[in-house]
């Protein structure tokens, strides 16, 4: 029987790839003060058609309960955080620093790099100055892929701006979301053909047609935006927020050397986005090559009025996949340390006896098949054992342990507590 269509099947040596970037990522945002949060698989539908609309559907698994209740697994896990915020975490202190790891699913087409069943790691800051907050989400984002040493492109957009035009024009509601949808996509024909069907002046088609095309690096576009939006007389205070953007930047080069390129093009491409919002990409990836995406948000329904968050979510599959794609080497290490080889079935009792000792410290394992010395060697070696540790008659009457290198070749035989100290100690060691 095949696995059902959009799935993967992961083997052990790709599962210690992803335990192991799961780990880094959760040592990083434990170590910015952020506590791990998890939600339920599937949620009541409406969750998710909330702010998403009814169009939704066809692109997720949606179904329908016994109870006839309608529910759907989750897309993506902001909509939940929210939600469980909303329910039991609203009275807790502000700034709240939230991070998850979960799995999510889209009914799509499968191509390569993406997968109808897929996983998510990402943070939620609740609460704080946005500017702040914006600043420390993109840095932290940036903190978790130096880890890895990847190369990687950061693009730093501002939807503030492309909404107070819009607004000033009176364009609000769905006509502002699917403007702001085709933004996202820089097609620029349906922009115009889309605003041409809408009451909105020609300063308005022209400013929004410069500002998406506009990018550049440093804080110096921030000023060619203000002196577009002036040029064509949208010259409010701030320049529709522009100054926050200028502030969020200012506080992101005080966590040190960040390169970022200014997009006022990017849109992100969900309507509750509200302010600063930011994109990473891992060249040589091709069409898939997005591994992360965030920025300031609001869920009125699920938040409250003039509550704001923050947060980013990488896609952790192309994460993995820019790692293997950059030849990155994770330092994984031996699956074993040990494993433990009786010479004969007459010395198992006290081989498992020094296993049970060994695995309080270490990882261990033992033959289970009743092989020869020779073939548990040989066996020890395919799997990548650090050291064979051979107990047998002259072992037994010595209290000794038989220890041989499986890196070096090298055989020693050395007191019990001796050998398990200098198996923890290459153990500590990685």
């Amino acid at each position: 029987m095949q696995k059902p269509k959009g799935t993967r099947d992961l083997g052990p040596e790709s599962m210690e790839v992803r335990k192991k970037v799961e780990e880094v990522m959760r040592d990083r945002c434990e170590g910015w003060g952020f506590r791990e949060v998890d939600t339920p698989t599937f949620e009541h539908l409406e969750l998710f058609t909330l702010k998403s609309g009814e169009e939704i559907i066809d692109e997720i698994y949606a179904f329908r309960d016994k109870s006839e209740r309608e529910l759907a697994l989750r897309p993506e896990v902001t909509a939940s955080v929210m939600r469980f915020y909303s329910d039991e975490l609203r009275a807790r202190p502000k700034p709240l620093k939230l991070y998850y790891f979960s799995n999510c699913f889209r009914y799509e087409q499968p191509q390569k790099g993406r997968y109808r069943e897929f996983w998510q790691f990402g943070t939620e800051t609740i609460g704080g100055d946005c500017s702040k907050t914006s600043a420390e989400t993109i840095a932290l984002a940036c903190e978790i892929l130096d880890s890895f040493g990847l190369e990687y492109d950061l693009h730093i957009g501002y939807l503030g701006v492309a909404r107070g035009v819009l607004e000033s024009e009176g364009v609000v509601g769905e006509d502002q979301d699917r403007l702001m949808s085709l933004i996202d996509k820089g097609d620029v024909d349906a922009i115009i053909d889309f605003l041409d069907g809408l009451s909105v002046s020609s300063d308005c088609r022209g400013v929004l047609v410069e500002l998406i095309d506009l990018v550049g690096e440093g804080r110096d576009t921030v000023s060619q935006a203000l002196d577009v939006l002036e040029s064509y007389g949208f010259g409010e205070e701030g320049g529709f927020g522009l100054d926050n953007l200028s502030e969020t930047l200012s506080y992101l080069e005080s966590y040190g050397d960040v390169d970022y390129t200014l997009d006022l093009g990017i849109a992100r491409g969900l309507e509750y986005y509200t302010g600063t919002v930011f994109e990473i990409y891992v060249p040589g990836l091709g069409a898939q090559n997005q591994v992360c995406g965030g920025g300031e948000y609001s869920i009125p329904q699920l938040m409250g009025e003039n509550q704001f968050s923050t947060g980013f979510a990488f896609g952790f599959d192309r994460v993995v996949e820019a790692i293997k794609h950059q030849e990155i080497d994770l330092d994984i290490g031996p699956r074993l340390m040990a494993y433990i080889i009786p010479v004969s079935d007459e010395f198992r009792d006290e081989a498992v006896q020094i296993l049970g000792r060994m695995r309080g410290s270490f990882p261990a394992d033992i033959d289970l098949t009743g092989r020869g010395i020779g073939d548990q060697i040989s066996h020890a070696d395919s799997i990548g054992v650090r050291f064979a540790v051979i107990i047998g008659e002259r072992e037994v009457e010595n209290g000794t342990l038989s220890l041989k290198d499986m890196e070096s070749g090298d055989q020693v035989e050395l007191g019990i507590d001796e050998a398990v100290n200098k198996i923890m100690e290459e153990y500590e060691s990685l």
